[in-house]
């Protein structure tokens, strides 16, 4: 099967590193096409997979306000439409997954014609507080007008979307090295290393989870780690990170940016802590952290509900509480062998989103969609 996968841009956000690893684990003949250059291209290449950059999210990226706005956005979606149907019908490309939801409005303004089948991957949010109530209803009916099929990060994000297509819940894809390296045992008693790992965003919470951390009664040393870039300009969140770190030297607070060995980041410390203030649609680090068996403890909606049995194999409190965050990360301080039995069942609930597997089910989804191409 050959499979042609859609991004708008090439930075490296959550769902542009999954597609680097969607590169890696399905059973298919993927190339991608991108519409920007940047370092997700060398990324994808180094995985194998070939990409091509049609460099058009520059010029529609403006908002239309004249008619010659209008005119020029209409050449660059015939532009747009052209090379999605060059790859399609003289690259024999069976199916094209739209792998953020930027994407599937390109591409839904394009009119693709009904041949050609469509899976859309969803992600995000799809309503308010998440996105504006008119970005809700633009989302919602690009979606269904392009779709011949919709796959969802996990079942809270696909009751976000209203839809008669035919609809799966098929996780992230994970880095395969987060499962097959050999476990690293923290050793130090006396100390409590916490890891935040995500994008700097007011929405992820950063802040609210240093606050509890500051407000805890152990007496434990605390080490905290505050990693992720600010792909999407938003320089302003790490600043104020980096400003309480150094109002709180106690937390002796670590502000790296963005790290690529993700695997030996986490393998530092003994706990992941996932802050999000708004329902997370699926949460890939509560896997990466449940997978190299450390206590993750994460908010109680969204995703991370559907992945954590709080309580067997993580800690879940409730979302934007910083007092039942503090109290819950006092109890992880206080039993040391909770904890470990809290990290050990973490790691078998992980192998449920190998990227193998979702590879597996993926390739389910698209072999089902395709079948529609055969005729009878």
């Amino acid at each position: 099967m050959r499979v042609l996968a859609l991004g708008h841009t090439a930075e490296l956000g959550g769902a542009e590193i999954g597609l680097v690893n969607m590169a890696r684990h399905l059973d298919a003949d993927l190339s991608v096409l991108l519409l920007e250059d940047g370092p997700l291209v060398h990324r994808l290449q180094a995985a194998g997979c070939p990409v091509e950059v049609c460099d058009l999210n520059a010029a529609l990226a403006p908002p239309v306000r004249t008619a010659g706005d209008l005119a020029q956005r209409a050449r660059v979606l015939g532009e747009l439409r052209r090379a999605i149907l060059d790859r399609v019908d003289q690259g024999g490309v069976d199916v094209v997954v739209l792998n953020s939801l930027s994407v599937t409005r390109l591409v839904a303004a394009c009119a693709l014609p009904s041949r050609v089948r469509v899976v859309t991957m969803v992600r995000d949010g799809l309503r308010p507080p998440h996105i504006s109530r008119r970005d809700s209803v633009a989302v919602q009916v690009a979606a269904n007008s392009v779709s011949s099929a919709v796959v969802a990060n996990s079942a809270w994000t696909l009751r976000q979307l209203a839809t008669r297509r035919p609809a799966f819940v098929v996780p992230p894809f994970l880095a395969a090295d987060l499962f097959d390296t050999p476990l690293v045992p923290r050793t130090d008693p006396d100390e409590l290393r916490v890891l935040m790992l995500g994008r700097m965003a007011h929405w992820k919470g950063q802040l609210m989870g240093l606050r509890a951390l500051a407000a805890c009664r152990t007496e434990r040393r605390l080490r905290v780690t505050v990693a992720g870039g600010a792909w999407f300009g938003e320089t302003g969140q790490q600043e104020k990170v980096r400003r309480f770190a150094r109002e709180h030297p106690e937390l002796h607070v670590d502000v790296p940016g963005h790290v690529d060995d993700v695997v030996g980041l986490i393998d530092r410390h003994d706990v992941l802590l996932h802050t999000s203030l708004l329902p997370e649609p699926f949460g890939q680090v509560v896997v990466q952290g449940m997978a190299r068996g450390r206590v993750v403890v994460a908010a109680d909606q969204g995703g991370p509900a559907e992945v954590i049995e709080s309580g067997r194999d993580g800690l879940l409190y409730r979302m934007g509480s910083q007092d039942a965050l503090t109290h819950t990360l006092e109890q992880v301080a206080a039993d040391r062998d909770t904890a470990a039995a809290l990290g050990e069942r973490a790691r078998d609930t992980a192998y449920r989103y190998h990227p193998q597997r979702t590879g597996a089910a993926l390739r389910d989804v698209l072999d089902r969609v395709h079948g529609r191409l055969v005729p009878a």
